[in-house]
């Protein structure tokens, strides 16, 4: 059978939504949001905000006296939904669109504060309130109730009580989960082909992160090659809105092999892929501290931009957007977050005795990052620059071992985790009830995949 051509992966349309992706997850991990039930405990499911038209005027109940008469000002009949714009602030919107006093919108701002950042607002974001005058005075209108969907899994409400007093609480959009595949061949391009198929852009995100230390998409795909994958779907109980959540397995076929990948949680613990060995996918150090970058300089001799002659380029070099979140290649200790001569802005992780991983021209270091912090794996540590010797924003990336720089692109990296024993059976177990599902076959073949589906409860009013 004759190969074709190598398939382009239209690399430039993903980078470019895994550059936008990095910045969300930045903002997750500041704000970790509560998370949907999943097939494996402890998994993590990281989300957008929800788009505009989540909400809906519902009218609502208010409490009433025991002689039928409301111990409440006169009540509205129903919420009034506000869309956010480019440039709204929550406090903004209360004393513009609500007609709130500015003292009144401080104390619901604060109030909100336990369990949210109410000015962190997004445009397309949608929040609905009511508001109530008293019949009797001519005081400005109170703040009655407030819903803030802050993201398409969870939102916030705020209600006054019969006592007047504002209570605040987050809760869980119901929905109901559901696991679906898709499995399709590359006609074009991987993305291209992917669109095509139903595969939602988040998915594809995950599988090409998870996926991209066993191949190189822009080289290694070609025409004819299936890729299949098995993820969560989510449905909002009161309307049809629908939502990817987290990627269950994936899968390569070739001509000469077939790679695949299975989302496992090891004795209920925290989630990872692993291969159909038990060895998981993740090494001890990633091979991409930043996401979304183009590689601009290899390991070894070049001719230096700045300098103008030959010398040791000691390291990899990563274009990006200044500003583009840079994350620590492994977990470790920092050594150094400070100027470093020519690298400028620099960090330094000791991983074990032997790795050691070095950031350079960084615009700036993550919030009260300093020399002694611990940091995991993913976690974000600085962000693109041009400071010390640099022609433009980039980052400047370096593997040393036993303190000698190494070249990260040919790094035998040992995995993370083995698994072995009973964990090891339960893991192939696991594997043998997916692999109908990501061949292809109906999802019902795999039931315990819905084992954990949640019972859709009636919360409130969105």
């Amino acid at each position: 059978m004759i190969r074709l051509p190598i398939v382009f992966f239209s690399l430039a349309a993903l980078l470019a939504v895994l550059a936008g992706a990095a910045v969300i997850t930045q903002a997750n991990q500041a704000a970790p949001a509560p998370q949907p039930p999943s097939v494996v405990a402890g998994g993590s499911l990281w989300l957008t905000l929800a788009s505009a038209g989540d909400l809906s005027s519902t009218p609502f109940s208010w409490p009433r006296s025991a002689g039928g008469t409301n111990d409440l000002p006169s009540r509205p009949s129903e919420l009034t939904t506000v869309t956010v714009q480019s440039g709204d602030t929550l406090t903004g919107l209360l004393t513009g669109k609500a007609g709130l006093s500015a003292g009144e919108a401080l104390r619901i701002v604060d109030a909100l504060a336990s369990v949210m950042d109410p000015e962190n607002l997004h445009p397309g974001q949608t929040l609905a309130y009511a508001v109530s005058s008293s019949a009797e005075t001519t005081d400005s209108p109170s703040l009655e109730r407030l819903h803030i969907r802050r993201t398409v899994d969870t939102r916030v409400i705020a209600s006054r009580s019969a006592e007047g007093t504002l209570d605040v609480q987050e809760t869980s959009v119901p929905h109901q989960r559901t696991v679906e595949s898709v499995r399709f061949r590359v006609e074009d391009g991987v993305y291209e082909s992917a669109m095509a198929a139903g595969v939602p852009t988040q998915i594809l995100i995950e599988a090409y992160r998870q996926l991209r230390n066993r191949v190189d998409f822009q080289r290694d795909i070609r025409l004819g090659d299936e890729l299949s994958f098995v993820f969560e779907m989510f449905r909002h109980e009161r309307n049809e809105i629908r939502h990817a959540g987290q990627l269950l397995a994936a899968s390569i076929d070739q001509q000469a092999e077939r790679i695949a990948i299975y989302r496992f949680a090891p004795g209920g613990g925290n989630s990872a892929f692993y291969n159909s060995a038990g060895v998981s996918v993740e090494t001890v150090l990633s091979r991409t501290p930043v996401e979304g970058a183009r590689l601009s300089s290899l390991f070894g001799e070049r001719d230096h931009p700045i300098l103008g002659y030959t010398r040791m380029h000691e390291g990899l070099d990563f274009a990006a957007r200044h500003g583009t979140p840079v994350v620590a290649a492994g977990s470790g200790r920092v050594v150094r977050a400070s100027r470093y001569g020519s690298f400028g802005k620099y960090v330094r992780i000791r991983h074990d005795p032997e790795f050691e991983t070095a950031y350079a021209h960084l615009s700036r270091y993550a919030n009260g990052l300093t020399a002694g912090d611990q940091v995991r794996q993913g976690q974000v540590i600085g962000y693109v620059g041009a400071s010390g010797t640099a022609t433009g924003p980039n980052l400047h990336y370096e593997v040393l071992r036993d303190g000698a720089p190494v070249n990260p692109r040919t790094l035998d990296l040992p995995p993370s985790q083995k698994l072995t024993g009973e964990t090891l059976d339960e893991f192939r177990n696991h594997v043998r009830n997916l692999e109908p599902v990501l061949n292809g076959a109906a999802k019902s073949t795999y039931a315990n995949l819905d084992a954990h589906s949640e019972t859709p409860t009636t919360t409130g009013d969105l």
